[in-house]
């Protein structure tokens, strides 16, 4: 597990989850050629991708950014993102950082796509509980009313069982834009992938943690050109991973990638537009 520290909080990388996504999907418009270089695939053509989230604590506060996968997909969507048996480990995750889930106080969710709402949520007897009882999940409203009424393009990606639930409790706390939600930690907004989607930066005098969401889903995505099938709006996130990108590099910030399969954080340096990476390893 990899630890970071960032001005008066601890965050803990967690991996949640193992699946594998359509390579033509992932990378868009971006051919197989180049791609594929890069990336191996498996017999459908689907590439290896983790769930990430990230533990922030500082005294009794205690963060949970995004919530993975779940475990109560249905089969079919298990089979079509071949998601490990047993993969769903946020609990486990948990656990090994020293955290149990009535001790989270806010679930931060990046926006309400099924990779990252999956474990908001238990389901005994098929009636929803907060996976987190004594949490307050925050999320932008514009993303919370797009989930709501999506397009046919991303209808899939929203299932609102892993959600709705939570605003009918009146556990879901709706942001409106930017902001500053705990002393040091900032939410930055972007459109590109999903409108409303939230991206946590935790601030600190040397080297600022950054868990950028879809803006980057993987390393390979920091190249303002390669973007997914997912992105609804491929022209605003190219502008969007622009302007991150330049104040990631001359900020000295530390990237978490909520879907790379092999680096979890890493630093990055842009020359012209040539990107290097320095990997972050874990603390064992």
């Amino acid at each position: 597990m990899t630890t970071l520290i960032a001005g008066s909080y601890t965050i803990q990388i967690l991996e949640t989850g193992r699946m594998a996504m359509d390579g033509g999907a992932v990378f868009g418009p971006i051919p197989k050629a180049l791609w594929q270089k890069k990336v191996a695939t498996d017999e459908f053509n689907r590439v290896a991708m983790v769930t990430r989230s990230i533990l922030i604590s500082s005294g009794g506060r205690r963060i949970l950014v995004d919530t993975g996968l779940g475990n109560h997909l249905q089969e079919k969507l298990r089979k079509i993102y071949r998601i490990e048996a047993g993969s769903d480990n946020l609990a486990t995750a948990l656990n090994d950082a020293g955290c149990q889930p009535d001790e989270i106080t806010d679930v931060i969710l990046t926006h309400l796509h099924f990779d990252h709402t999956g474990g908001a949520l238990n389901f005994a007897r098929d009636e929803p509980l907060p996976a987190f009882p004594n949490a307050v999940y925050h999320v932008q409203r514009t993303n919370f009313d797009w989930a709501n009424t999506p397009c046919e393009i991303d209808r899939a990606s929203y299932i609102r069982r892993n959600f709705y639930p939570l605003f009918e409790m009146g556990k879901l706390h709706l942001l409106d834009g930017e902001t500053e939600i705990f002393p040091g930690i900032e939410l930055l907004t972007s459109d590109g992938h999903t409108p409303g989607q939230q991206h946590v930066l935790i601030h600190d005098d040397r080297a600022p943690v950054f868990f950028c969401g879809d803006l980057f889903p993987t390393v390979f995505h920091l190249p303002t050109a390669w973007i997914s099938a997912y992105d609804l709006q491929p022209l605003k996130l190219i502008e969007e991973k622009k302007r991150i990108v330049q104040r990631v590099v001359a900020g000295n910030w530390r990237i978490i990638f909520p879907h790379d399969p092999a680096i979890a954080a890493a630093f990055i340096e842009k020359e012209n537009d040539t990107i290097s990476i320095l990997k972050i390893d874990d603390d064992d």
